[in-house]
């Protein structure tokens, strides 16, 4: 019985210390909807793109937005788009800019796509 405890506090304690990983080294994460996708194409195998994110209110005051030139984020974020899915993305950005009405988030490390909210 004791063993069976201590066995359940490990897989607790491993259970939050996994769920918290993916924001380890974000410094600038926004949730919201995809409100805008940009895509720049440079050849048949290379694309970059801003994506844009809205605060989740009526109406947002700002939108942040971020850079990838991953293939699979971009997909993943123009998924989220046409699903109006909320998202939330991670940003290598010192920090969120506080003010402007388009705020720059940096480059993309992580970006979660959640189907219920």
């Amino acid at each position: 019985m004791k063993n069976s405890k201590r066995i359940l506090a490990v897989m607790c304690i491993l259970s939050i210390m996994a769920l918290n990983a993916p924001l380890g080294n974000a410094a600038c994460l926004q949730y919201g909807k995809v409100a805008y996708v940009a895509v720049t194409y440079l050849n048949p195998t290379s694309a970059y793109a801003y994506i844009y994110v809205a605060q989740q209110t009526a109406f947002p005051s700002y939108y942040t937005y971020y850079y990838t030139g991953n293939p699979s984020v971009i997909q993943a974020a123009l998924s989220a788009q046409a699903g109006n899915l909320r998202v939330g993305i991670n940003g290598n950005a010192e920090a969120c800019a506080t003010t402007g009405l388009t705020r720059p988030g940096g480059t993309i490390t992580n970006i979660y796509v959640y189907s219920i909210y």
